[in-house]
């Protein structure tokens, strides 16, 4: 019999999707020292809560077994700066002084690249206009890799 007082964390009213060889859906699992000890009904789940036990009213929403993320970029990341450092700009102006920093190595025409450029890591969360870029780079085309917007 399982003591209350041992269970950490019960998560009910939920949809768990299984992975047992019938991969059945239940609706509540409880949990103790990071192990399933009971997956089924809500109501026998709650039964089993003591009065230190966490418990999460999923409201419907669906836990899922793990999952590996296979799209990553661990060997590029490790090495995304051996070569040259990424530029670290928080805002709009940070950015414009290193476009700007940049024209100076650079000859007319060569391209200025920022490499690994999200417009969501700036404070304004937006990205420069044509105006802004022209104005810090007014010979040099300007490219931010990464920097995908609407």
């Amino acid at each position: 019999m399982i003591k209350a007082k041992e269970i950490d964390l019960i998560l009910y009213n939920g949809i768990i999707i299984t992975v047992n060889k019938k991969f059945s859906i239940e609706e509540a699992i409880a949990i103790k020292d990071d192990r399933f000890i009971y997956v089924g009904n809500t109501e026998r789940a709650l039964k089993l809560a003591g009065p230190s036990t966490l418990k999460v009213n999923l409201e419907g929403a669906a836990v899922i077994p793990g999952i590996i993320d296979a799209h990553n970029h661990l060997d590029s990341a490790a090495i995304s700066e051996l070569y040259e450092e990424i530029p670290d700009v928080h805002t709009i102006p940070e950015l414009l002084n290193w476009i700007s920093s940049e024209v100076k190595k650079k000859n007319p025409g060569e391209w200025i690249i920022h490499d690994k450029f999200f417009y969501t890591r700036l404070r304004e969360m937006r990205q420069p206009d044509l105006r802004e870029l022209d104005t810090a780079a007014p010979e040099n085309p300007v490219f931010l890799n990464g920097s995908f917007g609407g």
